[in-house]
Parts: structure tokens; C-alpha cells; sequence
């Protein structure tokens, strides 16, 4: 698939990406972004409905892209996004189960469904993040029978980590964009 072609949904982690952070960098290139950065301390629901609501206006096929904590609730909403034409997920450092419990989220949303998403999707993992452990992400993309990317030793892929830009993330997902299908 091209990017022309479809509305590619950032959702965050925890707390919406700063100006220099990859997510953020990424919105400015991507002719159709939609983007899910609620502020730090949202409540889970209210984040699942803004999700929901964006997913809602989209006018192309959709592409989701989400980090941490935004990846567990991107795979939970898939299944109620409606009439969102969703082609693909691209999941960096889904995070543990404790490590949402620790973000406050519910039960029923802390553990990843066992079934694999009803689309494309590839899962990322870093071999030094803390909230999303390179074996469990491992484990978790082996379960749902999708691609799995070690990353390295890359901390939680983010600012602080020195992954501003991303530009090997960029190059991966282009790859990942390019093998959906259009129609």
C-alpha cells in the first residue's frame, strides 16, 4: 500500500510524544495522519474513546501505528472500531501486563488477546526496555503468528533513548506499508 492511499492512526503511549520524538516527527511526514496523544494521567476509557472517535474519521484504509501502552489499547479497540477499514498494525514495545497495571489500566485490558489481530501486523521489541521486554514482545507476536523486530539495544525506543528521528523504524515500516494490501 502507499501512503497516499491511506489515514495512518498514531496513538501514543502513556503520555503524548515531545516535538523531537519519532512518533511526532513521523506525523509531519505522513500526508494523512491522524493522531491519539491524549495528555499523561487520561483515563484508559476516555484514551479507548478518543481512539475510537479518530478511527471514526478516517476516510481511507487505516494503518495504526502505537508505542507502549498505546499498542495494548490499539489491540483491544481493533475489534470495535466498526466501520474502520483497518489494513495493518505496527506495534512498538507493547508493554507488559505489570507495566500497565502500573499505568492503571483495568483487568480486562492488561492481558493481550490471545487471537491475533484480523489484520496485518508486525511487533517491535528492544532488548533493554524495561516495560517491554524483548522475550515477552518476542512471545507475544510469536502467539499471534506475526512478524517480530528486535530492535536491539534501543531502551523504549524513544527520545530519551536517542530514537528521535527513528529513520530505521521509518524504513521498516515503509517496508511493512508496502506489503499491505491496497484493496
Amino acid at each position: 500500500m502507499r501512503i497516499a492511499k491511506c489515514d495512518i492512526l498514531l496513538m501514543s503511549g502513556h503520555f503524548p510524544p515531545g516535538p523531537g520524538h519519532w512518533m511526532a516527527r513521523w506525523h509531519g511526514r505522513f500526508p494523512h495522519a491522524l493522531d491519539v496523544w491524549p495528555a499523561g494521567g487520561v483515563p484508559v476509557e476516555a484514551r479507548l474513546r478518543a481512539l475510537r472517535e479518530t478511527a471514526e474519521v478516517a476516510t481511507r484504509p487505516l494503518v495504526c501505528i502505537a508505542q507502549g501502552s498505546g499498542a495494548a489499547l490499539v489491540v483491544h479497540a481493533l475489534p470495535r472500531l466498526g466501520g474502520a477499514d483497518v489494513r495493518g498494525v505496527f506495534l512498538v514495545g507493547p508493554p507488559t501486563p505489570e507495566a500497565l497495571e502500573k499505568q492503571g489500566f483495568p483487568a480486562e485490558l492488561r492481558t493481550y488477546p490471545e487471537d491475533a489481530p484480523a489484520c496485518p501486523a508486525m511487533v517491535i521489541g528492544s532488548r533493554n526496555d524495561p516495560e517491554a521486554p524483548l522475550a515477552r514482545v518476542r512471545q507475544l507476536g510469536e502467539s499471534w503468528g506475526v512478524d517480530v523486530l528486535d530492535a536491539g539495544e534501543a531502551g523504549a525506543i524513544d527520545e530519551a533513548s536517542g530514537h528521535g528521528p527513528w529513520p530505521d523504524g521509518l524504513m521498516v515500516f515503509a517496508r511493512f506499508l508496502g506489503g499491505l494490501p491496497e484493496t
